[in-house]
Order: C-alpha cells, then structure tokens, then sequence
C-alpha cells in the first residue's frame, strides 16, 4: 500500500489507513503518540483536538484531507473525493488505522463501518480476520474534523495559533 486509503466509516466519519511500514505516518507518530490518550478498547486511542486536528484546503484541481497540528505543520494530506469531503461537518470523526501489512481494499470495503468506538473495535477484528492478520494488529487513532468556525473557536478558547 503506497497511498493513503480514504474510506467512509460511519455517516459522519472517515478513515485514513496508512501502512506504517513506508513510514507515511512515522513523523506525527513520533511528534505525537505521547499525547494519545487511550479509550476503553486496547486498540483504538485518540488525540485531542487541542494537539491534533483533520481539516480540508481545496484548489482548483484537488480537495485534500490535512492532519495539522496547531504549530502550523501537516504531518499527513491525501486527495480525497468530493463525495467523501461532504460526509466531514462539524466535530466528524476520522480514524488513523494503521497497519503493518496490506489489506485488500475490498476487506476494508465490506467490513469497515462503525458509528461507534465498540462498532469499530469490531470491525477491525472482522477485517483482520479476514486478511488472515494476528489479532490486534490493526491500531486506529481517532482525530476530529475542525471547520474553519471550529478552528475559530479553539483559537478564541484555547489561544491555539496557527
């Protein structure tokens, strides 16, 4: 898997699955995993939006999905389609699933939905059955979507500066 995958996971969510082993991912997991914090399932964590945030640029040509820190970096972008963009509004939800090996993109299809933590736990499991993988070998990182009115707000609440 070279590419970042973009794909629906929930009415209002989007995961990003990245191969940890080409090393996409590898900066903001070096800048940030000690700022994870863990949630009820041993997989799954999450960054508060006051370190980390998914927000959209678009051009001309492209809309990209951008995971930026308040210093002003981007540790991650892809493209992504217009179709997926519109599923992002306020406080969406969108999942960093790592992975150290290739999953065929029709697993991730079929099994990769989840309007919650425990719905995604299980859908992980279902996908790593399915690519035949070891247990608990697929993490996820849940990140929010901040609009630009989200991003105002954090600026006006927490004196965040880009």
């Amino acid at each position: 898997m070279n590419a970042l995958k973009v794909l629906r996971f929930a009415v209002d969510g989007i995961a990003v699955i990245a191969n940890t082993q080409n090393g996409q991912i590898k900066h903001l997991l070096d800048d940030f995993a000690a700022y994870a914090y863990e949630s009820e399932f041993e997989r799954i964590m999450y960054f508060s939006a006051t370190d980390l945030y998914v927000a959209l640029e678009l051009d001309a040509l492209h809309i990209q999905l951008l995971v930026n820190s308040w210093t002003g970096k981007t540790y991650t972008q892809c493209n992504m389609s217009v179709e997926l963009s519109e599923a992002l509004v306020s406080e969406s939800g969108v999942a960093l699933i790592l992975t150290e090996q290739d999953v065929d993109e029709s697993i991730w299809l079929e099994h990769l939905y989840a309007e919650n933590m425990a719905e995604l736990n299980e859908a992980l499991t279902k996908i790593e059955q399915a690519a035949q993988l070891k247990q608990k070998s697929i993490q996820a990182y849940i990140l929010r979507f901040l609009t630009d009115e989200d991003k105002q707000q954090f600026l006006a609440e927490f004196g965040k500066s880009e």
